[in-house]
């Protein structure tokens, strides 16, 4: 070193600070931050308070619903109350009308008898109407006995002509007036003109002999027929 350089200066130290005052300050740092992050939350959540506060009602109007008007009974559901007195159920979209839900009217289905007729009417009528009935059961036990016969032809040609005379109906009703015409009369036109059906039918599928179509006519045939004289029954009795 040259005499002539002055000599260098140290810098003075500061004397080191107690440990507990750096403590203290290190925790008034920390409540500082902590201080001023709750308080940004909390500025947030006010905003995001008032702005829910300012668009709920819009979305809820945007919907298509109305809020009540006090004393008027409506409700905000997402739909208006059905005009006309209707009552609205509980699920949206459904409307129940009492006019809607009332039975259909039915028409019973029966004569305009108002009295009941004499009894040589009703029981002259009863026995045409079962002499009628085994006629053409009589018929089909022939047309039976000639199936696959030579016999069968003539015989299926008398049947298809007797089958299309009805007038024994006509003779029936004949001794009623449109007062005291028994009910069961009508369906017995029915169960008889069914039966007539079957052997006519029968005399037709049994010119080529016996067959599945033959024994299906005289088992419906016989059922028919078996029905009527149950309804000549009742047509006796003024039912």
């Amino acid at each position: 070193m040259s005499q002539h350089e002055p000599p260098q200066q140290t810098p003075p130290q500061q004397p080191p600070r107690p440990p507990g005052l750096l403590a203290r300050a290190r925790g008034r740092s920390g409540r500082s931050r902590a201080a001023w992050i709750g308080g940004g939350v909390a500025l947030l959540l006010a905003v995001l308070g008032i702005t829910a506060a300012v668009a709920g009602p819009t979305g809820r109007h945007s919907q298509g619903g109305s809020p009540s008007t006090p004393g008027s009974g409506g409700t905000v559901s997402g739909t208006s109350a059905p005009a006309g007195g209707g009552n609205a159920s509980g699920r949206a979209g459904t409307h129940n009308d009492s006019r809607s839900t009332a039975p259909a009217a039915t028409v019973p289905l029966t004569h305009p008898s108002t009295r009941l007729a004499p009894s040589p009417a009703r029981a002259g009528a009863a026995a045409i109407l079962l002499a009628d009935d085994s006629h053409y059961r009589q018929e089909l036990t022939t047309g039976l006995h000639l199936l696959g016969s030579p016999g069968f032809a003539a015989w299926s040609a008398r049947t298809l002509a007797d089958t299309a005379d009805r007038s024994d109906t006509a003779r029936a009703e004949a001794g009623f007036t449109a007062s005291d015409q028994p009910p069961a009369l009508i369906p017995w036109r029915a169960d008889n003109g069914a039966g007539v059906g079957a052997v006519r039918q029968f005399a037709r599928d049994g010119a080529g002999g016996a067959s599945i179509a033959t024994r299906t006519d005289a088992a419906n045939a016989l059922a028919s027929l078996a029905d009527a004289d149950q309804l000549a029954g009742q047509v006796r009795a003024g039912d």
